[in-house]
């Protein structure tokens, strides 16, 4: 829920949603197994309904396959043939597996430009580097993930608004995906790969210092691998001194 950056009154109504089908199992099952098989079954193709309506196109083929596996459980109920657990358990790796696909498709896609990095003379080794600002000819050549938002084919927005340029705080593998696929096309194209990550402390705030490091830890990897240099824009000063020591064991204690 907080990936896709819905509103509070939304993510409260689908947090008490997600309970029925909870409730369903442990009132009906398995005494009126019948009624829960039935109930569960609808429920299942109500939320295809609305996974179809809300998420149009990109995720049809999910809603159908998950439409068709709620009428297989609702007739478990009801017909004998449909009691053979073989049949919901297929419908239900298929469906696993298509949403997996869709998931992998819609979130991981990195829309950005390579053809306008500009070479700009970057000596600086591969790795992290924590940096209080940058230049703006270093922007204008990176890949650019910012609490400002900007109109540029490299700059991306990180706020909880929706926006078509906007990425989540939390969505930290999406950022990590999109830093990655960078470096490697930006490298096969005979260029520098530069990545700016602005607000350490904002990320901090909404994921955590932990999911942070370990973030990091991912990004220093690739960006070694890829002969890329990451800039983490923003201070250290909100953390503790502990804090602070594996901050910089991370990014490299004369990267800080």
């Amino acid at each position: 829920i907080r990936e896709l950056t819905l509103d509070n009154e939304t993510a409260r109504s689908l947090v008490y949603l997600s309970i029925v089908p909870v409730l369903i199992v442990f009132l009906f099952y398995p005494e009126h197994e019948t009624s829960a098989y039935v109930l569960l079954g609808l429920w299942i193709a109500l939320s295809a309904f609305l996974t179809g309506f809300y998420g149009g196109k990109t995720l049809l083929p999910m809603s159908f396959l998950q439409g068709f596996l709620g009428i297989v459980v609702a007739l478990s109920g009801l017909v004998p043939f449909f009691r053979f657990r073989i049949v919901p358990a297929f419908l239900g790796v298929v469906l696993a597996f298509e949403s997996v696909k869709t998931f992998l498709r819609t979130s991981f896609v990195g829309d950005f430009s390579i053809g306008s990095i500009k070479d700009v003379g970057l000596d600086e080794k591969p790795g992290l580097f924590l940096v209080s600002s940058l230049p703006e000819n270093v922007l204008s050549s990176a890949l650019v993930f910012s609490r400002t938002p900007r109109d540029s084919p490299n700059w991306f927005w990180i706020t909880n608004v929706r926006d078509e340029r906007a990425i989540s705080p939390t969505n930290l593998p999406k950022i990590l995906d999109m830093s990655v696929k960078f470096m490697k096309e930006a490298k096969s194209a005979g260029k520098k790969p530069i990545v700016v990550i602005d607000g350490l402390d904002y990320l901090v705030l909404e994921n955590g210092l932990p999911s942070v490091l370990k973030f990091l830890s991912s990004l220093r990897d690739y960006s070694l691998m890829n002969d890329a240099t990451v800039f983490i824009v923003g201070s250290d000063d909100f953390l503790s001194e502990r804090e602070r020591t594996l901050l910089k064991n991370i990014i490299g204690e004369g990267n800080a």
